[in-house]
């Protein structure tokens, strides 16, 4: 193949192959799960309104510091959608959301210390792949869940896990850090990538469960205040709320999920012809 022939070929190849990597991060959400394309908007962030988060059994004594390096506990977490991040970077503010309905988040994953300062002011603590981690959430419209007693009630912390599930999955990685000497109100941060397994088709139209991951990414703040006191609903998904014991950490954290679209088993295909006529290409022979 002539020189500008092969060049051009590899122009054409490359570009299709930024093309299909590029929609990564821009996903078609219909929020009211009516199935229309119509309805559908492209976002590319779940925007979680102020939630709360409970680390059950990670303080070493009542009202103390951390558990020690090596030790494990599980986390739970749960919040209330209040809006969108569109493709640009703009929000979407309160535009977008269901009508007589709320879409909610509750999520449980278990972490290890694996830092912690001399003074156990500062840790890192990093997710642990286990059985029982999940996210998952879920859509709950006023018609058919009964009234607004069953929406997510922060006087009493319940109705974050009920309505119809429309995603499900599991954190695979990431981590927390926290510092408890911070003078801002933030007094940590968190980065936490899940695998989705269910997806709702009413919701997320032609999307495969093999090509979505969440990655939520907020901080942590004003330790020993949740969102809802110190009732939770995530752990036990009942008409009674957990109340957080004394060995409990609780805090306030505001979150959101950045969706990420895997691409599609042809983009490889692509990247690999690339690959291909390059190693190819032979350069021309000197004349002797």
């Amino acid at each position: 193949m002539q020189p500008k022939k092969f060049n051009t070929v590899i122009t054409i190849l490359t570009v299709a192959f930024l093309a299909a990597v590029a929609r990564a991060g821009v996903l078609s959400f219909d929020p009211d799960g009516s199935n229309n394309f119509a309805s559908a908007i492209d976002i590319q962030e779940f925007d979680w309104g102020v939630g709360s988060i409970l680390a059950k059994n990670a303080l070493e004594s009542p009202g103390g510091s951390l558990k020690p390096v090596g030790s494990e506990f599980t986390v739970y977490y749960q919040a209330k959608l209040q809006g969108y991040q569109l493709p640009g970077g703009n929000s979407s503010g309160g535009a977008g959301l269901p009508i007589g309905s709320e879409i909610t988040v509750v999520a449980g994953f278990k972490e290890k210390v694996s830092f912690l300062s001399a003074d156990r002011s500062s840790a890192v603590i990093e997710v642990v792949n286990d059985a029982d981690n999940f996210v998952r959430i879920y859509f709950d419209s006023w018609s058919t869940s009964g009234g607004a007693t069953t929406y997510s009630q922060p006087n009493t912390g319940l109705g974050f896990s009920d309505g119809t599930l429309i995603f499900d999955g599991a954190p695979v990685s990431g981590h927390t850090t926290i510092n408890l000497n911070n003078p801002d109100t933030n007094k940590g941060a968190f980065n936490i990538t899940a695998q989705a397994s269910f997806l709702h088709a009413d919701f997320f139209p032609n999307l495969s469960v093999n090509d979505l991951m969440l990655t939520s990414a907020g901080t942590v703040q004003d330790f020993g205040q949740v969102k809802n006191g110190t009732l939770f609903d995530t752990l036990n998904q009942s008409t009674v709320p957990y109340v957080a014991g004394s060995n409990d950490l609780v805090a306030r954290s505001d979150v959101n999920s950045r969706t990420e679209l895997l691409p599609e088993p042809g983009t490889f295909g692509l990247l690999g012809m690339c690959m291909m006529l390059v190693a190819g290409r032979r350069r021309p022979r000197r004349a002797a």
